[in-house]
């Protein structure tokens, strides 16, 4: 018979994560040996491997060939069909890899429906005997799985699913390749996987020889020399039988890099308005790593730049950077600018401002002497604000009063600015003849009735000019003409009644004879009735 060589390559691909093409091998499961592998199921035992005797009372079944086994392994043979039949005879030889007999176990007449053994060690195969009396006639001969199962571990459970413990064919762990045919693989260039990592994955048989694993020859390499560089590479594979029938298996290696590069540097700015960056200072704070072609930051470029036109304008923006490999990996990078406004703006205006007291001078009026600029904003003297003030209250009062100013921009950024007024005198001496009656000097006059308030104010005949109410004024409209004017004034709960007298300053007062016929104690007598009668007044009004 005409000897067959095949090679058994196994699941690569699961052992180093890699991919790989074969030759699709289902087909060929059936040419195998089937003893020379493990079940698929749970049911080691094949109605191909067994010899059936049977007769009205019995049925025997003898293995015809090896069972693949595990060694110091607990197995269990079940009889699931015991209504049908039962034990009479079980007889299990232990065999070596080398198919050596080791030992052998008898069960007689045994009366459960299961039997265990434990395999010897280096055990690999085994083979059976079973003597079964039949409790009924049989219409069919059964294959042996319809009535037994042998399987690892512990004792199965009622009830018996027939399906699950049907033979399910070979367990074979990789692809079958006949001769002459090529395995091609595909790993990263930089993953270590030696020449001799893939021989321990592959496996050689012979229909007669049975495995000739240790007889697999190396006839071309050139994948050692060359496993960390990009390229397809060879290695080729023979196997000779001890009837000198050769079998060629190709190993096709595709060394391949489909890692990206990696980019890393500083992925966030802050940038103002008026100082922006450029994208040249952004891609000097990066670099590019490739796991092949090594330092590959000049192949960093521009994908996508939505900071540039923005540049000047308060926001968030990305550039969007890439790198490509030789192998034509690439990766991106994404670098955000935030622009922000961190300066606050200027305000201009004098530190100091003098008003006299006689003057009028708003809160709103010294608002007009400040200008707000900004650098982002620009002009932004409409949003400023007043955020103390002590004037507004004492603005007819001598003395220095704080004004405090503050602007905010659009960013948030405030500023503050102190002024200080000082209210000076500028009002000339006047006399006041009694308490309610005021004399004044027609030639420059300037006293409007707010003067004339404040006036009465430093004469404590008013407490607070701000509270006073005018009821009456015949002076503002006469206040150019010579004669006497009646102003009547409320504080609160208390009317006050003025006298405003405006005189010429040619008027001359020329004595009368009488009052300079007057005697010296005449004289020194009417200065003390004046005294005495404005003391008189002074108590009455306490």
């Amino acid at each position: 018979m005409k000897q067959k060589v095949l090679l058994l390559v196994f699941t690569i691909s699961l052992l180093f994560g890699i991919s790989f093409v074969t030759v699709d091998s289902s087909s060929l499961y059936d040419e195998f040996p089937n003893w020379e592998f493990y079940p698929q199921g749970i049911n080691y035992l094949n109605n191909n491997n067994f010899m059936v005797t049977y007769d009205e009372v019995s049925l025997i079944y003898s293995s015809n060939t090896f069972i693949k086994i595990k060694p110091d392994t607990l197995y269990h043979l079940t009889l699931y069909n015991y209504y049908k039949a039962n034990f009479l005879f079980v007889k299990v030889t232990f065999f070596s890899s080398s198919k050596e007999k080791i030992d052998e176990v008898y069960f007689s007449n045994p009366n459960n429906i299961h039997l265990q053994f434990t395999t010897p060690l280096y055990t690999s195969y085994i083979r059976l005997y079973i003597y079964l009396n039949l409790l009924e006639p049989l219409i069919y001969l059964p294959s042996i799985d319809e009535f037994l199962v042998l399987y690892e571990g512990t004792p199965l459970q009622e009830p018996f699913k027939y399906e699950e413990l049907r033979y399910q064919g070979s367990q074979v762990d990789g692809d079958v390749f006949y001769n002459n045919e090529c395995i091609t693989l595909i790993k990263e260039f930089d993953e270590i996987l030696l020449l001799s990592d893939l021989l321990e994955n592959i496996k050689a048989y012979d229909d007669y020889d049975g495995d000739i694993t240790n007889k697999i020859m190396i006839e071309f390499d050139n994948y050692s020399s060359n496993q960390h560089n990009l390229g397809i590479f060879e290695v080729v594979l023979s196997v000779r039988d001890s009837h000198n029938n050769r079998s060629r298996l190709t190993l096709v290696i595709h060394n391949v890099d489909t890692t990206p590069p990696e980019i890393n540097g500083i992925n966030f700015y802050e940038a103002e308005p008026n100082e922006p960056l450029s994208v040249e200072y952004i891609t000097a704070n990066l670099y590019a790593i490739d796991n092949y072609d090594g330092d590959v930051t000049k192949q960093i470029v521009v994908l996508e730049d939505n900071y540039t036109p923005n540049k000047n304008r308060i926001g968030t923006y990305r550039i969007i950077f890439g790198v490509q490999d030789s192998s034509h990996n690439s990766v991106q990078y994404t670098v955000n600018v935030k622009v922000s406004d961190n300066d606050p703006p200027i305000i201009f205006g004098p530190s100091t401002i003098t008003k006299k007291i006689t003057e009028t001078l708003t809160l709103e009026q010294i608002k007009e002497y400040f200008v707000a600029i900004d650098t982002y904003d620009g002009d932004i003297t409409d949003r400023l604000e007043v955020y103390f003030d002590e004037y507004s209250l004492n603005m007819y009062r001598y003395g220095t009063y704080e004004i405090m100013f503050t602007v905010t921009d659009s960013s948030g950024n405030v500023q503050f600015f102190d002024t200080y007024v000082h209210v000076v005198d500028n009002i000339a001496p006047v006399f006041i003849v009694d308490q309610n009656k005021i004399n004044l000097h027609l030639k420059n006059n300037s006293f409007s009735i707010n003067e004339v308030i404040n006036l009465l104010a430093k004469t404590n005949k008013i407490t607070n000019p701000h509270d006073v109410i005018i009821l009456e004024d015949n002076y503002s409209p006469n206040k150019e003409k010579v004669g006497t004017y009646r102003v009547v004034l409320q504080e609160k709960e208390e009317i006050l009644e003025v006298l405003i007298n405006l005189k010429d300053d040619n008027e001359r007062v020329i004595p009368t004879p009488q009052e300079n016929s007057k005697t010296f104690w005449q004289k020194v007598l009417d200065r003390i009735k004046q005294t005495f009668k404005k003391l008189l007044n002074i108590f009455k009004k306490k």
